[in-house]
């Protein structure tokens, strides 16, 4: 019995090797999905400071842990603002001008003012460097309402050529997350300097309120990226404060072209009049930021046109399947799993793959999917040689129970195509994917699908689930060859005992 057992064993690590030198190609692929369904580490809230990077190229990417891509390569001593973090991740503002998403069935281009306007509640999406439509991170932390418009930089289209969406500038209160390692903390002096410049570009961008007089300030020229005047660009509500002083000095309003009479020390500031920008400590001490978060939900306009006509639904993309596909793989992963679907799920794997285009995203996610598939059979194969171990213990049994002699006496009798327990299918649950019930062994020896059958309320299949049945069926089809699937005539109870 122990050299029976020794060379099962022998025999399973040899056809694991190749499969563990495969999964090694998870790593290289960074379009997640799908999310992609790694579980991403919680990000913990900090008081804000400010760090610069340190190295050449340093990537923004658009989330932490194993799954992203890079928004941007940043470069050396880049200052960013840090509100969060992560083990060996840091959370960070986005710097001035950096791009995002807007997908096609999101918004629409006015060329005329060389803006994306929203036509739908959208958070935007974290722009793809390397291939601009595998974006599929969302970027804001609240949904942008339908009107809000964006500076137009450019059409991103699909492999087909149809329009994927639109690059445009993102606006601001996004974030994104840099290594830790690539980046240094702030001195004294530089994060003094760099709040005098958060605050000042903060209140140029913060929107004149509608009580303030207008200021007499020589006309900008117009550029591209200007938005109408009825058209709301978002905005995010935030505030930094310093240090509290001794003595806090008197607010004074200046004209912003520099002329005109300044009030007395003593006068209240005009009504409406955004605060002075607020110097540096005296004694050099980094002052305190309050991070208040965006709240980028300006108050919508009206479409100039007739109301925008609903959007037709976006077809579903690989990534999308890709995720559906790995919450699946998850699961399957669970030690819990009774009896993971492992052959059908290396069926529907293949059948993506098959799907993929040409490029360097779509090679990244073949590699991604194969290194899945060589881990299913990985698994597959481990259980195999589980229940062949199980085999073995079983021969020196002389007895079995009543149940499982009855059904196989059924199944020599020949009258059903298949004999075993009913049972509900994880993978093939009718959302996404067609409803099915798999019929799983039930002659006493290891777990295993035998086929599955669709669901048909004919037979009242959700009421024999946990029962033993014989189907009487001819095979339809079958999943890349692996699962049979079959088309019944009738569904017959043969031990009502539900386990």
């Amino acid at each position: 019995m122990s050299c029976s057992l020794k060379a099962v064993w022998n025999a399973l690590t040899r056809a694991a090797r190749p499969a563990i030198a495969a999964a090694a190609c998870l790593a290289s692929f960074s379009a997640d999905t799908s999310t992609t369904h790694a579980q991403l580490a919680s990000v913990t809230d900090v008081e804000p400071y400010f760090v610069l990077t340190k190295t050449p190229d340093a990537a923004l990417r658009c989330r932490a842990g194993e799954i992203w891509y890079a928004v941007a390569n940043l470069k050396e001593n880049t200052t960013l603002r840090v509100d969060g973090q992560t083990e060996g991740w840091l959370r960070v503002w986005y710097p001035p001008d950096l791009p995002a998403v807007v997908k096609a069935a999101e918004g629409e281009l006015r060329d005329a003012d060389k803006l994306v306007v929203l036509t739908r509640k959208s958070r935007l999406w974290s722009f793809n460097s390397t291939d601009p439509t595998g974006s599929y991170t969302p970027l804001t932390a609240t949904e942008l309402l339908p009107g809000n418009a964006l500076p137009y930089l450019e059409t991103i289209f699909d492999r087909d050529g149809t329009v994927f969406g639109y690059k445009v500038k993102a606006p601001p209160g996004c974030k994104g997350f840099v290594m830790e390692s690539d980046v240094r903390r702030a001195t004294a002096e530089e994060s003094a300097r760099a709040l005098a410049e958060w605050n000042a570009d903060t209140t140029s961008s913060a929107p004149a309120p509608a009580s303030a007089a207008p200021a007499a300030a020589p006309p900008a020229a117009p550029t591209a990226a200007t938005p109408s005047a009825d058209t709301p660009v978002a905005q995010p509500e935030q505030r930094i404060e310093p240090p509290s002083t001794s003595a806090p000095a008197s607010p004074q309003a200046t004209p912003p072209d520099g002329g005109g009479s300044e009030p007395s020390p003593g006068a209240p500031p005009a009504e409406g009049a955004p605060p002075a920008p607020t110097p540096s400590t005296p004694d050099g001490t980094p002052p305190t930021l309050v991070n208040e978060g965006p709240q980028v939900q300006p108050t919508p306009v009206v479409p100039e046109d007739a109301a925008p006509q609903p959007a037709p639904p976006p077809k579903e993309s690989y990534i999308d399947k890709l995720r559906k596909l790995d919450q699946a793989f998850s699961d399957m992963m669970k030690e819990d799993a009774q009896d993971p679907e492992y052959e059908a799920l290396i069926g529907e794997y293949n059948k993506l793959r098959e799907e993929l285009g040409e490029g360097p995203l779509s090679a990244k996610a073949r590699a991604y999917i194969e290194a899945r598939v060589a881990l299913l059979q990985l698994r597959s194969e481990l259980r195999k040689g589980k229940a062949d171990l199980e085999n073995l213990r079983r021969t020196t049994q002389s007895a079995t129970d009543d149940a499982a002699a009855s059904v196989r006496r059924v199944i020599d009798s020949r009258l059903y195509e298949v004999v075993g327990r009913l049972r509900a299918s994880a993978l093939y649950d009718g959302d996404g994917m067609p409803l099915m019930y798999r019929i799983e062994a039930a002659d006493g020896g290891p777990l295993r699908t035998l086929a599955y059958i669709p669901g048909d309320p004919r037979f009242d299949l959700a009421g024999k689930l946990g029962m033993v049945v014989g189907v009487k069926a001819e095979p339809v089809e079958e999943v890349k060859g692996r699962v049979r699937v079959l088309k019944p005539s009738a569904v017959d109870v043969i031990d009502p005992t539900v386990r």
